[in-house]
């Protein structure tokens, strides 16, 4: 067989001078699209904030007691009504024995008295449904607090990648806005929870691997790049995340003015004792091995004043198209990048999946399923990553519509359970698919 000698002269190759602007182009979209995701979730805690808000003021407004002290206000006392009824029903009855046609006025004081009662009755009634709407409104608002906080923590962690990527396409001193904005970002993410702290370990090993990245660009003037890269890290994502965490605590100041940074840390300490040192369990705990597959759902409430045969409680549970499907993405990417056919993308969501889901490995505490809402971000996105890999185009898009469509079945068929709406007990005894599941 003859050899074949290729040289530097047989070789061609084409630079797009357009190219660097692609990949900008494309960071500023990911970026005004974490905005809007931002956006929208502030919106919907907001709403959530309201309802809450309203379903306390019904709780307090709606009442025997505040019905009466509203007649109170305008000339009537109910409870000086029911004594006077009471009183001259005993002095008619005695008169009744002499005077028969005094019955029909005893008849109509007898029937003033059951309204009344049949008024309290219904409102106290009421008062309890109010109060149980609260109680599940209260849990929703919190809870979602606990998801918004999740998605934050996702936006963190993409904003720094974002910034991350165009140090590849425009250098390191043109990327500092960027590089900035994630800073900000992982520190408010930092401020909202604790497991902020996660996404920042991620964040450095990108942080790091993008400059190895750079290095291998063989460019000239990387070492001042580095230098400027260097403490950019350490002034955004080390400084300024704390200075933002601190400022968090400044409603404790405006309450107390002697409220001290001694105070502050003395907060952290409690903060951290308290959950390295808790022993309590509870029924709907779960590791987190069983929320990869969404095992174990976490019941916030049920409501028992319902009618019997229907049924109504609000459940935390996994999305199963996004986290199966979206595991096996993942499990997929994973092969590609120890196989060698791996890409930076691919390896990016999975570092990003990998320090948020593995610190609560190690956590020995009673953990929720909630805990990995922030992991199960990165799921989706392996997801997306797939699928827009894939070389048939159309099975691409066939699959991911087929996809929407199950999530979508899904989503209806288990809104009574995240949204606390009543349905007929043989409903929400078919939602119950797994045995780990009872939450009704």
């Amino acid at each position: 067989m003859e050899e074949t000698i290729l040289t530097a002269k047989d070789l061609k190759f084409r630079y797009d001078p357009e190219q660097p602007d692609y990949a900008l182009n494309g960071v500023s979209a990911s970026t005004d699209q974490l905005t809007t995701l931002l956006d929208a979730s502030t919106q919907i805690q907001n709403g959530i904030a309201q309802l809450d808000a309203g379903a306390a003021q019904l709780d307090e407004q709606v009442s025997y007691d505040a019905y009466k002290a509203i007649l109170k206000e305008n000339g009537l006392d109910l409870d000086q009504l029911k004594d006077g009824n009471a009183k001259a029903m005993e002095q008619l009855e005695q008169l009744a024995r002499v005077m028969p046609q005094l019955k029909d006025v005893i008849l109509l004081l007898k029937g003033s008295s059951a309204n009344i009662d049949a008024m309290e009755t219904y409102l106290n009634t009421v008062h309890d449904g109010v109060a149980q709407l609260h109680a599940g409104s209260s849990t929703l608002n919190s809870q979602y607090g606990q998801f918004d906080a999740g998605v934050r923590q996702l936006a963190n962690a993409l904003t720094g990648m974002l910034g991350n990527l165009s140090v590849l396409t425009d250098g390191v001193n043109r990327a500092l806005l960027p590089m900035a904005l994630g800073g900000v970002a992982f520190g408010l993410g930092c401020a909202a929870k604790w497991t902020g702290i996660y996404a920042g370990a991620g964040l450095a090993v990108l942080y790091l691997g993008v400059l190895y990245a750079r290095w291998q660009q063989k460019r000239p003037g990387f070492w001042a790049e580095f230098r400027t890269a260097a403490i950019g890290g350490v002034l955004f994502y080390v400084l300024l995340p704390l200075c933002l965490y601190i400022g968090s605590y400044f409603p404790y100041w405006w309450r107390d003015p002697a409220f001290s940074l001694s105070d502050w840390w003395q907060c952290q300490v409690s903060m951290f004792s308290y959950h390295a040192t808790l022993k309590a369990t509870h029924p709907f705990e779960s590791r987190w091995y069983t929320w990869l597959l969404g095992l174990r759902p976490v019941w916030y409430y049920r409501n028992g004043y319902l009618p019997y045969g229907t049924k109504a409680s609000i459940v935390g549970m996994a999305g199963p198209v996004i986290w199966l499907v979206g595991l096996a993405a993942l499990v997929g990417l994973l092969w590609h990048q120890v196989s060698g056919r791996g890409s930076r993308q691919g390896a990016g969501v999975l570092i990003l999946y990998g320090t948020q889901l593995i610190p609560w490995m190690l956590v020995t505490r009673c953990t929720f399923l909630y805990h990995y809402f922030p992991s199960s971000m990165f799921c989706l996105a392996a997801l997306a990553l797939v699928l827009a890999r894939m070389k048939h185009v159309d099975w691409a898009k066939k699959i991911a519509a087929g996809l929407c469509v199950v999530a979508l079945v899904l989503f209806v068929l288990y809104y009574p359970a995240l949204s606390g709406l009543p349905i007929p007990a043989w409903w929400a005894d078919a939602l119950n698919a797994l045995p780990s599941f009872g939450f009704y």
